[in-house]
């Protein structure tokens, strides 16, 4: 059953106790934006990982998901003339449009990082000094 209320937003009541199901929903996102918030704190660890010291183990497992040729195609991507100028969003969402998929953002970031490259992509013109006239 439809509810309209004075702001304007209409609500759907589920048939049980007459309760709202936004409620539920409010319950579920509130539960996961705490564990989101307290995983997303410690890097999408379980506590007893960072507590026992696998963490380390764990992340490193976890950039390992792409092989060194994905690695090298992602990174040849990124530094091609056409994307050279742009930033790894940018060019993420352009290879997207074209359906294109090599991988995550994140993994775009982190394939940067293991080659130095996090930085301003963008070649920026070098001019000569200034000279103030005494």
């Amino acid at each position: 059953m439809k509810v309209s209320q004075p702001n304007g937003h209409d609500f759907i009541r589920s048939s049980r106790n007459g309760s709202p199901r936004f409620t539920r929903a409010r319950t579920f996102i509130s539960s996961f934006v705490d564990w989101y918030n307290h995983h997303s704190g410690i890097g999408f660890h379980t506590p007893a990982n960072v507590h026992y010291g696998h963490a380390a183990d764990v992340a490193r497992e976890r950039s390992a998901t792409h092989s060194p040729a994905e690695r090298v195609e992602i990174l040849s991507t990124l530094n091609a003339p056409e994307f050279v100028d742009l930033a790894s969003m940018q060019v993420y969402t352009k290879l997207l449009d074209r359906g294109i998929y090599l991988g995550s953002l994140s993994t775009f970031y982190r394939v940067l990082e293991g080659n130095q490259q996090i930085k301003e992509r963008r070649r920026l013109a070098t001019h000569p000094p200034r000279r103030f006239r005494n």
